[in-house]
């Protein structure tokens, strides 16, 4: 059906009054000079054909010219007419994974390579293209499908995690209402707002959402957990397959093998790998069978760490075998001295330590030297042991950041404070422990249940001095791993000492860094790595059918509606081809 957006267009076909009046006027006859001859020579009947043919070539010419002028008439009108189309297929937003677990080799493509192939098929009249990594970004906003397709060639996918939620708020921005977002990912959401959260947002603004799963069965064995520290760092290795993995682990430095080692690990199992922090940059390194490992992204790290510098520290015990001795000599950075009461040596370290000290074997002068040395700078810490309250009425009280008051049972321990020595440290619950207030001007960084402060420390003068409440025999903290690296970390933070830490960070923290490996950060060169092991987790599993079931709720149909098609553009056009035929019929006519 066609309509008219200017009814006032009407009026332009009055133009055709002066058309048909100048046609209806004849014209006046004319006297001429005609030789007598030519009416002897041509016949009567070819006179006839001639004036009929004459007759109904000046039609045509009118007809020409008629139809001419009804299609402009009717052009000023602006007629239209309304075609029916799909309206969510008219503004498109693609939103294409570039995560590192799209990085997924399934037979001989990639899991990132079928996702453009897929995206193809999805292009609208106006595409908008959304590229979902650890922070959404907008490659195309309402281009053609011809500049999609040119972008997407040149994509490739990051080593970053998936953030699918904010890519769909972020197309909810380009449609407003209406349109249709379609989603090509493998669906392992590792960062950012759900995506059935984001998913019902758009629903509520009648746009049409489709989740393209393009995942297949893959396996992998993987790093998964990196916690690094200043001589000794821990790995996790995790094998997510179903049968046993064989599994090659490297120490890489400047190209040249460190350590290496054989190992297998079992079915959906963790393995636990310490290893000595290299000064510099090194590469941890795994290699697994290609039939056991699809994903390459996560089987290395990047380590990076400070250059060393060994700390003084002085243990002043009556127990030369105790697990803290162990762990302090077991560090490379620490230069240990063990002192047993009453024979102290003189005392110029960075940190004292005082652990299972006997009371009648401590000289009192001995405490005094101690805060004269803690007032210039140096660090001391109290260890829990049995008489510790002893020692804390007589000679500690001005040292101890806590006040001790008796003795309680099972705890958990509750960290406060996250820094240095407590971020990634795995403390165990404890059978007995203090129960104390802190003092005046005490940080408690962690604490038992009832309070009490478990680890504290305060300022004491120039200096730190630190109040650790965990019983070691009463807790399996001291037999993992986290046990001397915690130590460690306790010690660099008392004596200032660089954090590898801020060496090592993941490639969330920074949206601006898309790949692991060494990058300029904040000032200083930093390992960027992924260790995230739902990025990891490549196996398809249960989510196919979860994916399935969030797909169905608060669905929209794809919405059928209507466009208006103008007609005046083709009206002109077909004047001008009109005006053309009668250029080219005058032409042949002999009048031009």
């Amino acid at each position: 059906m066609v309509d008219f957006a200017n009814p006032l267009g009407w009026y332009a076909f009055l133009a055709l009054i002066p058309f048909l009046i100048i046609y209806l006027i004849r014209p006046r006859p004319q006297d001429k000079t005609i030789p007598s001859l030519m009416f002897l020579m041509k016949s009567p009947g070819m006179k006839r054909r001639s004036s009929f043919f004459r007759n109904f070539l000046k039609n045509i010419l009118f007809l020409i010219q008629l139809l001419a002028l009804l299609g402009l008439a009717s052009a000023v009108m602006a007629p239209y007419t309304e075609m029916p189309i799909n309206v969510s297929s008219e503004d498109s937003v693609i939103i294409v994974d570039v995560s590192a677990s799209m990085q997924t080799e399934e037979g001989r493509s990639s899991r990132f390579e079928r996702a453009v192939e897929e995206a193809d098929s999805h292009f609208g009249s106006r595409t908008s293209l959304i590229l979902a990594g650890n922070v959404p970004y907008i490659a195309l906003e309402k281009g053609s499908q011809g500049d999609a397709a040119d972008i997407l060639d040149t994509v490739e996918p990051t080593d970053s995690l998936s953030n699918i939620g904010d890519a769909m708020l972020t197309s909810k921005e380009i449609l407003g209402r209406g349109g249709k977002v379609t989603v090509i990912s493998d669906f392992i959401q590792t960062h950012g707002p759900d995506m059935l959260v984001a998913k019902r947002s758009l629903t509520s603004s009648e746009t049409a959402v489709e989740f393209v799963d393009i995942s297949e069965e893959a396996k992998n064995v993987g790093i998964i957990g990196f916690v690094p520290g200043r001589y000794r760092s821990v790995a996790r290795i995790k094998n997510f397959n179903k049968e046993p993995a064989e599994l090659g682990i490297r120490l890489v430095q400047w190209g040249s093998t460190k350590y290496s080692e054989e190992t297998t690990i079992e079915p959906e199992s963790v393995e636990v790998f310490e290893f000595e922090t290299l000064p510099g940059r090194s590469q941890l390194e795994i290699s697994v069978s290609d039939e056991d490992d699809d994903l390459e992204v996560d089987n290395m790290i990047y380590i990076g760490s400070p250059n060393k510098k060994r700390m003084s520290v002085l243990l002043i015990t009556n127990n030369p075998q105790s697990y803290l001795k162990t762990a302090l000599e077991s560090s490379k950075v620490i230069q240990l001295e063990t002192a047993e009461p009453p024979i102290i040596p003189r005392i110029d370290h960075d940190v004292i330590i005082m652990d299972q000290v006997l009371r009648d074997e401590m000289i009192t002068g001995t405490f005094r030297e101690i805060a004269a040395r803690v007032q210039n700078g140096t660090s001391f810490i109290i260890k829990a042991q049995d008489n510790l309250m002893d020692f804390t009425r007589l000679d500690t009280n001005s040292l101890s950041p806590a006040s001790l008051s008796g003795i309680a049972n099972d705890t958990e321990v509750h960290v406060r404070i996250y820094n240095q020595f407590t971020k990634d440290i795995d403390f165990r619950p404890t059978r007995r422990h203090f129960t104390a207030a802190a003092l005046n001007q005490s940080i408690v960084v962690a604490a038992a249940d009832d309070d009490s402060p478990l680890i504290a420390f305060k300022e004491f003068g120039a200096g730190k001095t630190v109040y650790y409440g965990i019983f070691d025999e009463d807790s399996e903290f001291v037999n993992i791993p986290s046990y001397p690296i915690f130590w460690e970390n306790l010690i660099s933070f008392l004596t200032e000492t660089e954090d590898v830490r801020d060496y090592n960070r993941l490639i969330e923290e920074n949206p601006l860094i898309v790949e692991t490996g060494f990058h300029d950060a904040d000032g200083k060169v930093a390992a960027f790595n992924l260790v995230n092991e739902k990025e990891s987790s490549v196996n398809k599993g249960r989510k196919e059918q979860k994916l399935k079931e969030d797909t169905a709720e608060f669905a929209v149909e794809e919405s059928a509606g209507t466009k208006r098609l103008p007609l005046d553009t083709y009206l002109l056009i077909a004047v001008c081809i009109i005006l053309l035929a009668e250029i080219v019929y005058v032409k042949m006519r002999g009048d031009l």
